[in-house]
């Protein structure tokens, strides 16, 4: 069994370096509890070092104590005042805990007191974005690329901030700047390729989703794959239906692997499966979630009236409305998704409705 790590006692030695000794020896043996005891005993004898006070507050951090670690760390910068790295750590605890007004605070004075580091104006960034004030993020971010211009990612970074704002031109322009300085990831060509649908230009929609496939065929990640199978699947024109089919079955064979078959990757199998003309498959696929979700239920619309269920279809599509539109429900829950999501959601609910009724109910939905 083990033991209390043992250390020589304060007589023998200085009482800082024995605490110091201590608490070294105690978190390598892995006894938390006592190195935040040697710590506390510590800084009863001085309360002036910001160190002790950002140590303690780590452990406190990792006990999943964040209320301690974040009083422990404001200690720390009162006497270490605008130390980058207690403004970091401060700054994301506070938006661990959604209090993003803090967080920006922290966050602004971090890019003041480092005004070349890109971690801290991309997290002050991500601070505006989650308070929902994306003109201040845009604004940063357009500043920023002033001076970094070919910084694919601040221009990945803007076009999801242009995207939160409808302004889908924009957006675009950002994601194809990104793409000319060499960014290849799978979600930034999936995003661009959403935003082509979302403001009409199907011709570039099908190109990037065309060259989305061929990259996760080649690579074999899964990841990849479902990005890619997603955005092919949610144009009902889609020329690329076949492959998307192929690679939402590799994907969901090798990912439930992993981490075992979720709704997700089902319902981008069965959408293929749709887009393919395999209805009654798409719909075996899709009722095993059926009660997942509202664009679970919009595919389900679709699909019933493929197979000539209209009224089995109005239904799906009736649930979906009364659910987007109910305030404390799915209207409040859609209002904050990222806007990916509500695109998504905002594509599938045009098409179900074209084809089933203009107007399944009254009111407003929200985009």
């Amino acid at each position: 069994r083990q033991s209390h790590p043992q250390h020589r006692s304060p007589a023998q030695q200085d009482i800082k370096a024995w605490h110091l000794e201590a608490i070294k020896g105690c978190t390598d043996a892995g006894f938390q509890s006592h190195a935040l005891m040697h710590l506390t005993a510590l800084l009863y004898e001085d309360s002036t070092q910001a160190d002790w006070w950002a140590h303690r507050a780590r452990l406190y951090l990792a006990a999943g104590n964040q209320a301690q670690a974040l009083e422990d760390y404001s200690q720390a910068l009162q006497f270490a005042e605008h130390e980058p790295k207690y403004l970091l750590a401060r700054g994301s605890l506070y938006g661990q805990l959604n209090q993003w007004e803090r967080t920006a605070r922290d966050f602004k004075c971090l890019t003041e007191v480092c005004p070349d580091w890109a971690v801290a104006h991309q997290s002050l960034i991500r601070a505006h974005l989650h308070r929902g004030n994306t003109r201040l993020a845009e604004s940063r971010l357009s500043l920023l690329l002033e001076s970094q211009p070919e910084n694919h990612k601040l221009h990945s970074l803007r076009a999801g901030v242009r995207a939160e704002q409808r302004d889908w031109n924009q957006a675009a322009a950002d994601f194809t700047s990104a793409e000319n300085l060499g960014d290849r990831r799978a979600m930034g060509l999936a995003l661009h390729a959403l935003v082509c649908l979302r403001k009409g230009d199907q011709q570039l929609h099908e190109k990037l989703s065309w060259q989305l496939l061929k990259q996760a065929e080649e690579s074999n990640n899964p990841v990849e794959m479902a990005w890619g199978a997603w955005v092919a699947t949610l144009s009902s024109t889609s020329e690329h239906a076949e492959t998307a089919l192929t690679l939402a079955k590799s994907c969901q064979s090798l990912m439930t692997e992993r981490l075992g078959l979720t709704g997700f990757l089902r319902t981008i199998h069965a959408a293929a499966l749709h887009r393919c003309g395999r209805s009654e498959e798409a719909l075996e696929v899709l009722q095993e979630s059926a009660g997942k979700g509202v664009q679970d239920w919009l595919w389900l619309a679709m699909i019933h009236h493929s197979l000539g269920q209209v009224k089995l279809g109005q239904r799906w599509l009736k649930k979906a409305f009364r659910w987007l539109k109910a305030p404390y429900k799915g209207r409040a829950k859609v209002l904050s998704l990222p806007w990916h999501q509500r695109a998504e959601i905002r594509i599938l609910r045009e098409e179900a409705q074209a084809l089933l009724d203009p107007d399944p109910e009254s009111g407003e939905v929200p985009n």
